[in-house]
């Protein structure tokens, strides 16, 4: 009884926040909730989508194999350790800091409640046009089967709750994949895994959840390249993954964290955070 009463205040704190599951609201996915987010996360997507994210194939991404510290040999990975639940485009005069203990804290309590299990944030902080700033929030939960994977947890663990930054960034990966694009986009974002610590990186933790900051804005070269990608967006599809390196035996082969498809996206639709509750 005690389970049940909570899980149904689970239920209504999420709905009250406009959280419904996907069986609710007409489609499948079982544990997958639909979630209002600026860009909507869809199991799958229309061949010409447009404004929405999705999660690409695992194995479409490229990782180190079992045995890379002797053969430098990858191998295409076979699941990741953290579901999508969606991306929010937030829009202000100031760059957006920690928003899961701002803006986003009642978003991450409803889904901390309907989950129960870890959050990760990626917030890219990047050049507005006109001014000020664009916030890309991309959101994902750790899905049972990895919670149960001691490998992935090891690594996890240590990202989530050393508080080493330096570590962190050693570690922290993201590959790049122009799936639909020009060559100038193709040719400028490249496909070769990148050390997130290329840009100024911060990490914020909180009950159950991990927020990276990347800050464009810090490095030319990275500016650049949103600004090459902004002025294409409503006619790129872009994957990304996300990964910790693999340094050690024990460790490989690599598994993702967490993947996203970027489809066709509309960067005017940013919209002002949510207002503080």
């Amino acid at each position: 009884a005690a389970a049940a009463a909570a899980a149904e205040a689970a239920a209504a704190a999420a709905a009250a926040l406009g959280f419904a599951s996907r069986e609710e609201s007409g489609g499948g996915g079982g544990e997958a909730s639909a979630v209002e987010f600026v860009c909507a996360a869809r199991e799958d997507a229309a061949q010409k989508a447009e404004h929405v994210v999705t999660e690409p194939p695992s194995c479409s991404f490229r990782v180190r194999g079992p045995r890379y510290l002797s053969s430098k040999a990858k191998i295409p990975c076979d699941w990741a350790g953290m579901r999508l639940l969606g991306c929010d485009l937030w829009k202000g005069g100031e760059r957006m800091e920690h928003v899961a203990a701002g803006p986003a804290a009642g978003k991450v309590a409803a889904l901390r409640a309907r989950y129960g299990r870890d959050l990760l944030l990626i917030n890219f902080q990047c050049p507005a046009k006109g001014g000020g700033s664009v916030s890309v929030v991309l959101w994902w939960v750790m899905t049972e089967r990895a919670a149960e994977d001691a490998r992935f947890t090891g690594l996890w663990r240590r990202f989530m709750d050393s508080g080493d930054d330096k570590w962190r960034g050693l570690r922290l990966k993201m590959i790049p994949c122009v799936v639909e694009g020009n060559f100038f986009v193709k040719k400028l974002l490249g496909d070769r895994p990148v050390l997130i610590k290329a840009i100024k990186t911060r990490y914020h933790t909180g009950p159950g959840y991990i927020e990276v900051v990347g800050d464009i804005l810090s490095s030319k070269m990275a500016t650049n390249m949103w600004r090459g990608v902004e002025s294409f967006a409503k006619s790129l599809v872009v994957d990304l993954g996300f990964v910790l390196e693999a340094q050690a035996e024990q460790e490989l082969p690599e598994r993702l964290m967490g993947t996203v498809r970027f489809h066709r996206i509309n960067l005017r639709k940013a919209v002002p955070p949510p207002t503080t509750p």
